[in-house]
């Protein structure tokens, strides 16, 4: 859908549908709720409603670990609203009453009745479905339903396996497709009827949410799961030997491995990039905007083998190799780069490590320097073959002692992230390190050209792919290019307050009138602390933050007052920045009744924990609460309309 001209400043609220609760709800948000979130939105004087990805992710509650980049999460239908559910009106009022009182989702109760519940729908009205021209209409709609719905059919058949452990049916193709809707053809068009009963009710919603004068924002994440409908059946699009993720940083040493496989940009890139846009002309029957996550990564992102668990031994790609020809043009010998690359271990690290003789079999060949990782052996393969934690650290920091690591498909070698720290670094000569510091320093310049024409070749078809407004999730180690290339393709940047700093001084947070036009500013994003979180944390410098950027009067208080939270947020609102949405968990820090009474238990995500928490948190009131309590309503305008009346 079209966004439309930006003629002032906007104002929004950032909220997971499933956590939205209303009196009628299913135990979860749904689709409907979107209808009076609008509503509380236009008393509120905010513009637009931002989400999180609502794709299928089966019994899955993280909204990133989709099993398609198409179809629609069933578990925000609506039971009550699809035609035939009235046969079921007493349990599923009875179920929803008991997960609606829960303080978080119970995400898999509430996936599995609500599945079972269509399917007996679904079983009840089959011959009218079969007949219905605008269900068969869907199925035929776009290309991505029959692949989507075969893919939904075999995982039933194979008891959930992933696709890549299907004792047939893996290798996917369109007559593979067709026999299974062949075979399947019940469980196949029960799928369709998922996808049309989902569209219907998310659609609708929508229509409410533009007639009270309300965008959409959703969010379409850059990275797919390997066991998903679209690996499965375009797996030519995918690097299945590589995962996504990030570098190694000061809140991770291991990096992150994202589990996700990277892009075959180049077939991609061949194909005009033609699975991306379908995805993103489907997105527009939804979203007024969308937020790109994660975009650097279309400048370049970090790969590691799939044979790996942490993300230490990545490199970014693109980016500017090294080659043993470098080497030897500048007077290092041959064979050295790919020798910085290897790991030795010698006779005597291998019996400390004290090995039984199958397992050192397993991971050893030996060699003329003494034993050498067998090919393919990486760190999962040390984990699950060694027994003793002792020993698996000390064979884990043998394997990953090198200074180089070697793209197999390019045949380049690039820096191992902790290169300097190494024992080997040091051990070479004062005349080997300054040269090879002199290429990689050329390497670095190479890259920063190489990272603006990807991403410029990359991001453009996006611009111009759909009428949607593109935001762009631009947060880490941003290379220097990006936002020039956003900024001359017209999408915008994200500021987080807490981390935007002045240029060249990090200690120093930039003023808001110094945010660029072009941006999206907020207080916090999904998975950071919230507002509350932030402050009373602690972890900056909460006194001159109080008083030099807030201009409060006496010490900081130590815990978030309405009063604080308000200057917060006036601060964030006097952003430059075209638009500013607030996640819904800090403007509800501007009152203390409506806050979650633990600040933890109002965190949506903790990257790389294994938390019960996260992606559960739902609002501790209901929407008809919110809607009803229309003095806070006022309150919170008191805040947007300024902005609204500002000059653009």
């Amino acid at each position: 859908m079209k966004f439309g001209a930006i003629d002032r400043f906007l104002t929004g609220v950032a909220v997971p549908l499933s956590a939205l609760r209303s009196e009628a709800g299913g135990g979860i948000g749904e689709f409907r709720d979107l209808a009076m979130l609008g509503r509380w939105c236009a008393q509120a004087s905010l513009d637009l409603i931002q989400i999180l990805p609502v794709n299928d992710t089966a019994s899955q509650p993280s909204p990133y670990s989709a099993r398609t980049a198409f179809a629609l999460h069933p578990i925000y239908i609506h039971l009550p609203d699809v035609p035939g559910a009235e046969a079921y009106a007493e349990e599923i009022a009875e179920e929803s009453h008991r997960w609606n009182v829960l303080e978080r989702i119970a995400f898999e109760e509430v996936y599995h009745f609500k599945i079972r519940t269509l399917r007996r729908i679904f079983d009840g009205r089959q011959p009218e479905l079969a007949k219905d021209p605008l269900v068969a209409a869907f199925a035929l709609r776009d290309a991505w339903v029959r692949p989507y719905a075969a893919y939904c059919a075999l995982k039933r058949r194979f008891d959930g396996r992933p696709w890549f452990e299907w004792p047939e049916y893996a290798e996917a193709g369109h007559d593979a497709v067709d026999r299974i809707w062949e075979l399947e053809a019940d469980e196949c068009a029960f799928q369709v009827f998922l996808q049309y009963e989902a569209d219907r009710q998310f659609r609708e919603a929508v229509k409410q949410l533009e007639e009270s004068g309300v965008r959409l924002k959703g969010d379409i994440p850059i990275l797919i799961d390997e066991d998903s409908a679209d690996v499965w059946y375009h797996r030519r699009y995918f690097e299945r030997s590589l995962r996504a993720g990030a570098p190694p940083d000061m809140f991770s040493r291991e990096g992150q491995n994202w589990g996700f496989p990277t892009y075959a940009w180049e077939r991609l890139e061949l194909d005009d990039y033609r699975w991306w846009r379908e995805r993103l002309q489907h997105a527009e029957r939804y979203y007024h905007a969308y937020r790109v996550d994660h975009v650097l990564g279309f400048f370049r992102i970090w790969q590691t083998p799939a044979r790996d668990r942490s993300a230490m031994l990545g490199w970014f790609h693109p980016a500017a190799g090294l080659s043993d020809a470098e080497f030897r043009g500048q007077g290092l010998e041959s064979g050295l780069l790919h020798e910085l690359s290897q790991v030795a271990v010698s006779e005597a690290e291998l019996e400390a490590l004290d090995l039984p003789a199958d397992v050192r079999e397993r991971l050893f060949d030996r060699s003329d320097e003494g034993y050498r990782f067998r090919d393919g052996v990486g760190e999962r393969a040390i984990e699950g073959q060694v027994p003793s934690v002792a020993g698996r650290e000390a064979l884990l920091r043998l394997y990953r002692d090198r200074l180089f690591v070697r793209d197999a498909k390019s045949g380049e070698y690039h820096p191992a992230w902790f290169l300097r720290e190494s024992p080997r670094w040091t051990a070479l000569d004062e005349a080997q390190r300054e040269v090879i510091e002199a290429l990689l320093v050329a390497r670095d310049e190479r890259n920063e050209a190489l990272w603006a024409e990807t991403g410029r070749r990359r991001l453009a078809f996006m611009a111009e792919a759909t009428s949607m407004l593109v935001c762009a999730e631009d947060l880490g180690v941003v290379p220097d290019c990006v936002p020039d290339v956003l900024q001359e393709l017209g999408m915008l940047g994200l500021r987080v307050d807490r981390w935007t700093h002045e240029p060249g001084d990090p200690s120093r947070l930039l003023a808001m009138e110094s945010y660029p036009r072009a941006s999206v500013a907020t207080t916090s994003t999904h998975d950071t602390e919230t507002l509350r979180g932030f402050w009373e944390a602690g972890n900056f410098d909460r006194e001159t933050y109080y008083r030099d950027l807030l201009r409060g009067d006496g010490p900081a208080p130590s815990y978030l007052t309405t009063e604080v939270a308000a200057l917060c947020i006036r601060r964030c609102l006097e952003a430059s920045s075209l638009i500013c949405i607030l996640p819904l968990q800090d403007w509800f820090s501007l009152h203390y009744d409506l806050r979650t009474e633990a600040i933890e238990d109002e965190r949506i995500n903790v990257p790389g924990a294994a938390r019960a928490h996260n992606w559960r948190w739902r609002t501790k009131d209901t929407l008809e609460f919110y809607l009803g309590y229309e003095r806070f309503s006022r309150y919170i305008a008191s805040f947007a309309e300024p902005r609204r009346q500002r000059e653009l």
